[in-house]
């Protein structure tokens, strides 16, 4: 077995190793947006293959078929480098070729935060959290991106209203399993938050859920806290006016009920 070192220098030094070898076929498998990242199964081994294919289909590659090549990605003070072993010199040269090719264009994925937000909440009220064209929703965005801090780069802001890099989901949700042992997971992690009134078991609830990129953990947490507190703001607006429509509701029945029982008496 032939066994060679090609040094990558077209690799940023700063880049992860693990970014560069990239998610597994079993990783990809269990999670689909995965096989959009770029790795050395995807652009090294797999046209590695694709060329041999084509020139045993063209009458140029003979012989008995060879294993796959392993290529084991390393780095030192130099920057990576790649050690190949494989039994065949033909393989060898297009895994070489996929290497120069995949160091030339490789792009590192950009790292997407995310952060859960539950509250207690009507589910048939999730329409008017999100508002007509998404309209009280991006309000909610707009008035957390202006409570970060001053210092905050522009571009950054920008990506918090560019629905292209950060999304929202507002869901039903139900807490499946222990209510109290839920609330404490909660409580200690650092990508959850409760907001709203005071969530109790067997309430209607609802889960935001936050995924963001382009930008550096420490911005993302800063809008998460933002963002968390503009929900809060805006649920408990719904809420109290939902209180007051019921309260309004209770008294005009409350009203008819009370002449209809003056009728009676009367009669």
């Amino acid at each position: 077995m032939t066994s060679v070192v090609m040094r990558l220098p077209g690799f940023n030094k700063d880049v992860k190793i693990s970014d560069i070898i990239g998610p597994s076929k079993e990783m990809c498998d269990k999670n689909q947006r995965l096989r959009k990242n770029p790795s050395i199964r995807k652009n090294v081994i797999l046209p590695t293959w694709k060329m041999y294919n084509l020139g045993v289909e063209k009458g140029k590659i003979e012989g008995e078929k060879p294993k796959t090549p392993l290529v084991v990605l390393n780095k030192d003070d130099e920057g990576f480098f790649a050690e190949i072993k494989t039994e065949s010199e033909v393989m060898l040269k297009f895994v070489k070729h996929n290497l120069e090719k995949y160091q030339k264009d490789f792009k590192a994925p950009e790292k997407r935060f995310q952060f859960s937000i539950y509250s207690s909440f009507p589910q048939d009220c999730i329409p008017r959290l999100i508002g007509k064209n998404k309209n009280s929703l991006n309000n909610v965005i707009s008035e957390a991106v202006s409570q970060l801090d001053e210092d905050t780069d522009s571009e950054v802001m920008k990506i918090f209203e560019d629905g292209s890099k950060t999304k929202i989901w507002i869901k039903p949700f139900s807490v499946k399993g222990d209510f109290g042992e839920w609330m404490d997971k909660v409580a200690k992690s650092k990508r959850q938050e409760v907001t709203g009134w005071e969530v109790n078991q067997g309430d209607e609830m609802i889960k935001i859920d936050v995924s963001s990129s382009g930008m550096d953990l420490k911005n993302f947490e800063d809008f998460a806290y933002c963002l968390t507190d503009s929900f809060d703001t805006r649920i408990k607006e719904i809420l109290e006016q939902n209180e007051r429509f019921n309260e309004k509701k209770k008294e005009e029945l409350d009203a008819v009920m009370d002449i209809l029982d003056r009728d009676e008496d009367e009669n």
